[in-house]
């Protein structure tokens, strides 16, 4: 058994409030984690690009239901306030190291349900997750508290699996698996054509053609997205974060290309990015 793909390298979770009409769009820029999802009002319409393909496939989530999206996946969503014009969602968002929690081999679907209390469930999680751990507390009970909250975590994960419609035949040519990991693996290092091109045993040129078919982009334009996908979330989660320290933990050359890249690919300075985009959170 392989447990080190199970290794958390992300998790947050929030308790969101949007406005009825306010748009998700990660058309663009490839969704930085993965999330399970849980909708206490209003609902939720998304189109999806399957498999990184102009294929568009469309759903909607209500209250009451729980619903997963993986990461890498590209899509646009609308939030429905319904009778009280806003809508109302406890999420948890992840990363792993590896596995099949990915737009290569899921995509957005409604879950059904874990059993028990999903609402409590949720609920604690966001609870636990928000407390301040206080000096007077020994290590000991914050260890416990910490190790508590992600084995909550992980149930929740383990019971969504088993109710995950999983892509057998993923849409992207298999023999690129390996430098889509690998990718991921090492966002924030250089990497090289040649090292991926010899990971998927192909030669530079033919793994040059198949990985832009599978993308839609060069392979620095590809791994680019992926790095300011992060760079939002990071922007929000950490507000204290100067850009200059961000650019250096992404591993950008300088902070001057960083501002540029992010710019590219979102139409604002990080800083603008900041401000103008304060997450609905409660």
């Amino acid at each position: 058994m392989d447990i080190s793909r199970w290794d958390l390298k992300y998790f947050r979770t929030g308790h969101y409030i949007n406005r009825d009409n306010v748009i998700d769009d990660y058309s663009q820029l490839p969704r930085p984690f993965s999330s399970i999802g849980f909708i206490l009002s209003g609902g939720w319409s998304y189109k999806q690009n399957f498999g990184n393909s102009d294929e568009l496939r469309c759903g909607e989530i209500h209250a009451g239901d729980l619903f997963y999206i993986p990461q890498g996946s590209t899509y646009t969503a609308i939030w429905h306030g319904g009778a009280n014009a806003e809508s109302e969602c406890i999420s948890l968002h992840f990363e792993l190291s590896g596995g099949i929690f990915n737009s290569r081999r899921t995509m957005i679907q409604l879950i059904d349900p874990i059993g028990g209390d999903t609402r409590g469930e949720f609920e604690q999680i966001l609870h636990e997750y928000g407390q301040n751990r206080t000096a007077i507390e020994s290590e000991a009970e914050n260890i416990r508290a910490e190790l508590d909250l992600i084995s909550r975590l992980y149930r929740i994960i383990s019971l969504v699996t088993l109710r995950l419609d999983i892509s057998e035949s993923s849409v992207i040519d298999p023999r690129l698996e390996p430098a889509f990991e690998y990718i991921q693996a090492h966002l924030t290092e250089k990497i090289s054509v040649a090292e991926l091109a010899s990971l998927c045993c192909l030669s530079e040129p033919y793994f040059y053609i198949l990985f832009k078919k599978a993308t839609g982009r060069p392979f620095i334009e590809y791994k680019n997205s992926m790095v300011i996908s992060n760079a939002e979330s990071m922007l929000l989660d950490f507000p204290d974060l100067s850009v200059d320290d961000l650019s250096e933990q992404l591993g950008f050359s300088s902070s001057a290309y960083f501002r540029r890249t992010f710019k590219h690919f979102t139409g604002y300075s990080p800083s603008s990015y900041r401000k103008n985009h304060i997450r609905h959170t409660i």
